[in-house]
């Protein structure tokens, strides 16, 4: 009885020990099977978890890149792109983001300072879809960075708006529909802080070579 149980613990033992070390004699002939087994099921196995890892990396960095892109293309230099449609008085603009940059680009060639698009298409009861902001620091260039301003717009043939506080030049609006335009004195665009007010908007600064960054607010 002693030796029968000999013969069926040892077998345990040397499977035991055939783990702890692969070269046990009693375990070679099985240790082969197991790899073939393996070399013939996982190649296709391993390469469809292969293919489908890649597939989610793939995924993920087309979904960045694709950001990445919308938003090089939102603020991109759209001079290229400016478009009119025809209507029986004058002709409308069909895409306000290059209205608002050409109206900063106008700011610009009269010096005008912090010169700011603020797109407010997704803020809630925004009188318009775009502020164009600047700062003058007299009532002599506030006007003529306003007039520039209308001049360049009248010379696309875009729609006409109204327009106010040309007298005292310390806060001149030109209101374009979905385009606004503010040109402030310094004190007067600190004192009203539109900025603030419009805080839901997403903000951009155009530099003096026309292109347009987003501005990171806190």
């Amino acid at each position: 009885m002693t030796k029968q149980q000999d013969s069926i613990t040892t077998p345990t033992k040397r499977t035991k020990k055939s783990v702890e070390n692969p070269a046990d004699s009693s375990i070679t002939k099985v240790a082969p099977k197991a790899k073939r087994v393996v070399k013939i099921s996982t190649p296709s196995a391993k390469a469809n978890v292969v293919a489908e890892t890649n597939k989610k990396k793939i995924t993920k960095g087309a979904s960045k890149t694709t950001l990445k892109k919308k938003v090089a293309e939102e603020t991109a230099k759209p001079k290229a792109k400016t478009k009119k449609l025809a209507s029986s008085k004058a002709n409308i603009v069909a895409d306000d983001l290059v209205a608002a940059w050409l109206c900063a680009k106008a700011m610009l060639n009269k010096k005008g300072d912090e010169v700011i698009i603020l797109d407010l298409r997704e803020a809630q009861s925004a009188p318009a879809d775009f502020f164009v902001i600047c700062t003058c620091e007299s009532t002599v260039q506030s006007k003529a960075v306003a007039s520039e301003v209308d001049n360049q717009w009248r010379s696309q043939g875009w729609q006409i708006g109204k327009s106010e506080g040309w007298d005292a030049g310390e806060w001149i609006i030109l209101d374009y529909f979905d385009v606004v335009v503010h040109v402030f004195l310094r004190e007067k665009r600190d004192y009203f802080k539109l900025e603030k007010l419009w805080s839901d908007g997403v903000f951009y600064s155009v530099k003096e070579d026309g292109t347009i960054h987003p501005i990171q607010r806190k």
